[in-house]
């Protein structure tokens, strides 16, 4: 079987990575702080994601003026299929009017369990059931109640590296909520606050906190964010679904702190 490069991230730098983590669908490799995902073309584009047609067996990758050398073998990444994961703002993407509440409507019903969905629906903190689950509860909505009042550095400083998961849920809903702020056009301030305080070690979440950071997203969360101002209500609940379909709670965490930062602030 040929190896096949079906998309390049626009935000990937040229380096020798090594094997950071593996899981079924994504090989995760690290250089310094630097995060490249060899991901399969279910999970898609992103701005430091390599879509290939399998994963090989590999622990380090090369990357140099986008030809990926999979241990020592050099593929290049053809021009077309290089990946553009800027957000264009536009009233249309931004203002989603009745669409808001459907979606804060749909995450709140369909939300995996442990997620932060209990920002709109109280009655799922019962999830939150043994000791260490209620105390981790307690922390998260301090937390969002911190960033409700606007107190940005001190909210990012509680949720940052806090939660259940592979990627902390409290970075997840970070990162939604820095994109809503970065996407409305006048969020730079407290962009920086919480920036100061993002003090996750994770290189996953880090990576992704710092691409919303850019206003850079993923083709799912790009497909979302361009149903949200449609009336199309079908395909916006699709573009929902997957992106609740990223990781455990990843997604819903995420669509928390998106959709918590447009109702709340903006």
């Amino acid at each position: 079987m040929v190896l096949k490069i079906l998309s390049f991230g626009d935000r990937i730098k040229d380096g020798e990575y090594k094997l950071y983590s593996s899981f079924g669908k994504v090989l995760n490799f690290l250089r310094e702080k630097k995060l490249v995902s060899l991901v399969l073309s279910e999970i898609g584009p992103g701005p430091n994601n390599i879509a290939v047609s399998f994963l090989p067996e590999i622990k380090r990758l090369e990357i140099k003026k986008k030809l990926v050398y999979f241990d020592g073998f050099p593929k290049k990444a053809p021009d077309t299929c290089i990946y553009d994961s800027a957000v264009r703002r536009s009233k249309k993407s931004f203002f989603p009017g009745q669409n808001l509440r459907f979606c804060v409507k749909e995450l709140s019903g369909i939300s995996p369990a442990l997620s932060m969905a209990f920002v709109f629906c109280p009655a799922r903190e019962k999830e939150f059931k043994s000791g260490f689950e209620k105390k981790m509860l307690a922390r998260m909505k301090k937390g969002v109640w911190e960033l409700e009042r606007g107190k940005y550095a001190r909210g990012a400083g509680t949720l940052s590296g806090l939660g259940f998961g592979l990627t902390p849920s409290g970075d997840d809903f970070l990162g939604g909520f820095t994109l809503a702020l970065k996407l409305s056009g006048r969020g730079e301030k407290k962009i920086r606050l919480i920036l100061k305080k993002f003090k996750s070690e994770n290189p996953v979440s880090r990576s992704f906190f710092g691409a919303c950071a850019r206003g850079r997203v993923d083709l799912r969360t790009k497909k979302f964010l361009q149903s949200l101002g449609s009336s199309d209500r079908k395909a916006l609940k699709k573009s929902l679904e997957d992106l609740l379909d990223r990781g455990h709670t990843s997604g819903a965490d995420f669509l928390s702190g998106f959709l918590f930062a447009l109702s709340k602030h903006l």
